[in-house]
């Protein structure tokens, strides 16, 4: 059976994933809403999810890497 580790996942890094949801939200709105969008907005907006989708992803990489989740294997035989 596997250990339960508990992950200690900072609140602003919460933030990113609701922000992220946000994001994605507006783009699927602008793609499949109403003809006639500006592609700068639509592109501004995938980029702006794109950073947001990376630095929560980076939060939570440092998360489970903190609780030993990601411990690297040891090399040594």
């Amino acid at each position: 059976m596997e250990k339960i580790v508990p992950i200690d996942i900072d609140e602003s890094c919460v933030e990113l994933v609701k922000r992220f949801h946000t994001l994605d939200r507006q783009v699927q709105d602008m793609i499949f809403g109403a003809p006639g969008y500006d592609h700068s907005v639509l592109e501004a907006l995938e980029v702006e999810r794109a950073n947001v989708s990376n630095l929560a992803m980076f939060h939570l990489g440092a998360a489970f890497r903190q609780c030993g989740y990601f411990d690297e294997p040891n090399d040594e035989g």
